[in-house]
């Protein structure tokens, strides 16, 4: 796993995790993206907020180009809401 990530993945801060649900938009790679929702799913209730906030947003990233990149559907988004709000827990691999 690309250190990065890692470190972000391993922050729990309000940030990181909005971080995090901006990347759920974005194909980065399946374990990549497999880490990104097990994290926001052990994050549970914080992490709804955001997913919420991020599931139809148009994202903007400074200084970079981004019409190029496609986002995913709204279907990522709406499946890790659906498990956190199951009660559904994950343990990510470290």
């Amino acid at each position: 796993m690309d250190d990065q990530l890692r470190r972000v993945l391993d922050s729990r801060t309000t940030k990181t995790t909005a971080a995090l649900a901006v990347l759920v938009g974005f194909y980065i790679g399946e374990a990549a993206s497999e880490n990104i929702s097990c994290e926001l799913i052990a994050r549970s209730k914080l992490s709804l907020p955001m997913l919420r906030r991020y599931t139809d947003a148009v994202v903007v990233v400074e200084g970079l180009n981004t019409s190029h990149v496609l986002r995913r559907t709204t279907t990522e988004y709406l499946a890790i809401i659906r498990r956190i709000e199951s009660g559904e827990h994950c343990a990510r691999e470290r």
